[in-house]
């Protein structure tokens, strides 16, 4: 749930909850430079929906009772948020259809407007599509995602311009190596995407990633290994050091 911070301590000091009923759970955030959104599953209705709220640099919480983002039947999970070209984008899994989860996504401007109150189609192919991940470009946002259109989970990704459209939608194949890839995160750094994941092609979970260009093309269609430590490795992030140059991942590791 977001909380009420008291500067200057940004949370040490008594947070108040914000009020909503039920559950509140899996927050993600983006920054726009002046304000944070944060996004996340909201249960206060009965089923679960995307809300969101803005949180200041001293640390207010701007909106006490969160904005709707996504309130369209059945459940609305997982959200993923990054900001880019003026906009926050918003993506998560979806059940509106009632057959299965599907990838639908938001744009939200940083005074939460939500320019998609319908919400747009990211992907809504066969199998279950869970767990997504944004990153923006500079003139495109990567959604990647698992996928369950094929025997096993696999990696896909999607392009989406400016204007909310959808420019690969089937989605293309970032990872299908044998058995499961899932939990994929995605971060820019200036010219490539690295997109990493959780990979159970040698058994035990590993940690395995590739770089995907703005084109789309990816360029370790088998992953590279990142981690293969003994026991699992699971539930990547990502991130690009910026001035110091290179990534950096973290994972959960039972070694």
């Amino acid at each position: 749930m977001p909380k009420r911070f008291h500067p200057p301590d940004f949370g040490v000091d008594n947070p108040v909850l914000a009020p909503a009923a039920k559950d509140q759970t899996e927050a993600a955030t983006a920054n726009d430079g002046v304000n944070s959104l944060v996004v996340w599953s909201d249960y206060r209705a009965g089923n679960y929906d995307i809300y969101a709220a803005r949180v200041a640099a001293d640390g207010w919480l701007l909106d006490p009772t969160g904005i709707p983002i996504s309130t369209a039947v059945d459940d609305q999970l997982e959200p993923s948020v990054v900001f880019g070209g003026g906009e926050y984008w918003v993506v998560w899994a979806d059940h509106r259809s009632g057959t299965g989860w599907d990838l639908y996504g938001a744009r939200v401007t940083p005074a939460e407007v939500v320019l998609d109150t319908q919400a747009l189609p990211v992907s809504i192919a066969a199998g279950a599509q869970r767990r997504p991940s944004v990153t923006f470009n500079g003139s495109q946002v990567l959604a990647v995602w698992q996928d369950g259109r094929g025997t096993d989970s696999d990696i896909y990704g999607a392009r989406i311009n400016s204007s909310g459209v959808v420019l690969d939608a089937a989605g293309f194949l970032i990872s299908g190596a044998t058995k499961d890839q899932t939990a994929p995160a995605a971060v820019f750094d200036g010219t490539h995407n690295l997109v990493v994941w959780q990979d159970r092609h040698g058994g035990t979970a590993d940690i395995y990633g590739t770089l995907v260009a703005p084109t789309g093309t990816v360029t370790n269609p088998a992953g590279i290994s990142i981690s293969t430590a003994t026991a699992d490795q699971t539930r990547p992030s990502a991130v690009y050091g910026g001035p110091l140059g290179g990534f950096f991942t973290a994972w959960s590791d039972a070694r």
